[in-house]
């Protein structure tokens, strides 16, 4: 079995296969990556260790701020760190998602906290590192397609 993982990080993908000689086999056709030999138990911590580190190097794609001002009809919103917050139950928190350029607002810190946790996990899903293809053997390989010329 072959598990292939996204790899954003690395700008190369990550290849888990059950044998040596797949390795191989993988080299010699022309496949570039990371391998490592192992199974479904170390496909899924490669893909958790390349989700983290993605989300880790793409910090700046979220932001949340919240609304410091009391007053009912004027709002003044402020850049914060969920984890530093005082716990609340009271506080508004605009939180950017990063996949349709707007905010969600919510109130409290535990909306906040679980709202961030959803809009990380779609951005995970959207970016394909939250799961990894399987492959029984290696498909042509990229490196060694036809080539030839077309006249028309």
């Amino acid at each position: 079995m072959i598990y292939q993982i996204n790899n954003y990080s690395e700008n190369k993908p990550n290849f888990v296969c059950s044998d040596q000689a797949t390795i191989d086999n993988g080299i010699s056709l022309g496949f570039q990556g990371i391998f490592s030999l192992g199974g479904t138990q170390e496909a899924d911590s490669i893909l958790a260790a390349n989700a983290q580190a993605w989300l880790v190097a793409c910090a700046d794609r979220f932001s949340t701020n919240k609304d410091i001002d009391p007053d009912p009809v004027q709002t003044t919103w402020m850049l914060c760190d969920l984890n530093t917050e005082s716990e609340n139950t009271d506080t508004d928190y605009n939180i950017f998602n990063t996949l349709n350029g707007s905010y969600v607002t919510v109130t409290g810190l535990t909306n906040a906290k679980d709202t961030l946790t959803e809009l990380k996990q779609s951005f995970l899903d959207f970016s394909g590192l939250t799961s990894y293809t399987t492959l029984d053997t290696w498909p042509i390989s990229p490196n060694h397609g036809t080539q030839g010329t077309q006249t028309l």
